[in-house]
């Protein structure tokens, strides 16, 4: 995965480059979009496409780094005083810290807004670029990743009864597994997957999303993030580990993974080395 990522890193770092903007503000985009990530996403989509064999020609690169551009600025947002009030991100002073407010919103605007462009790099034929830009837009917005985050927004400031882990769940399954979604079908459209296998990778990806979000409170909890520790508890918000306790959310997390790998199980024509392997690098 390595190799992978590393890859994946050298295209972003050129096509980033092609990108004219204010050197202000594309200093501020790149600020947030280099900054040491896990790139789980874009493996997400180099995973996909490798089911149908080894990685060749990475045909789901401008995918991959749409979705990450989008994922970045929504990052950027989340941090603002309005909304989760964060000065620490991946390990340095968020971008609203490092910029200011103005340039930090202007940078998200402009990450969101050029990955159009990046999307539209993708090598495939009209239909399906369709199918994906559909999918793109409704994942990363007020149904999807937006959607989610009002949800989070309005269930932390209206909520009058103890939150349930299906409300909270309902949450994350848009804020967070949204863009997870689209990293593993959108890839899943780009190679031409049948239906039966589409639907299975459906149900893992959902499966991946609720993993994902589960690790991160126990990471939080255990301070390693990047970000400041206990920063959702300390806003007033629901997590696995407020509403489980760490033991339990730690037992879920074991299940989530089982029941996912068995799921790529079913798909006995295909390589799920890699999707298996980004599982156990989520929850180590």
């Amino acid at each position: 995965m390595n190799q992978a990522t590393t890859q994946f890193e050298k295209y972003l770092e050129e096509r980033f480059a092609l990108l004219h903007a204010p050197q202000n503000l594309k200093e501020a985009m790149e600020y947030s979009l280099f900054s040491d990530g896990k790139r789980i996403r874009p493996l997400l989509c180099m995973a996909t496409e490798a089911l149908n064999g080894t990685i060749q020609g990475t045909k789901s690169f401008p995918l991959a780094m749409a979705i990450e551009m989008v994922h970045t600025y929504s990052l950027i947002h989340d941090d603002l005083p309005a909304m989760d009030d964060d000065d620490i991100r991946r390990g340095k002073p968020s971008n609203h810290i490092a910029f200011g407010e103005a340039m930090a919103i202007l940078a998200g605007d402009g990450l969101l807004t050029q990955s159009f462009e990046v999307l539209s790099d993708l090598d495939i034929d009209s239909k399906k670029l369709k199918k994906i830009c559909i999918f793109f837009s409704r994942c990363a917005g007020i149904n999807g990743m937006v959607g989610g985050q009002v949800l989070d927004l309005t269930l932390d400031v209206t909520r009058e009864h103890a939150v349930t882990i299906e409300e909270m769940q309902a949450v994350h399954r848009k804020k967070t597994g949204k863009l997870i979604e689209l990293s593993i079908l959108g890839t899943a459209v780009i190679i031409g997957l049948k239906q039966a296998e589409f639907e299975v990778l459906e149900d893992v990806a959902k499966i991946i999303g609720i993993l994902f979000q589960a690790v991160d409170d126990l990471k939080d909890d255990d301070e390693t993030t990047g970000k400041t520790q206990n920063i959702d508890v300390i806003n007033g918000k629901v997590t696995y580990i407020t509403l489980l306790g760490k033991k339990r959310t730690s037992d879920y997390v074991e299940n989530l993974a089982s029941e996912a790998k068995k799921l790529l199980h079913t798909l006995e024509d295909h390589n799920t080395e890699m999707l298996e392997q980004i599982i156990e690098k989520i929850i180590a």
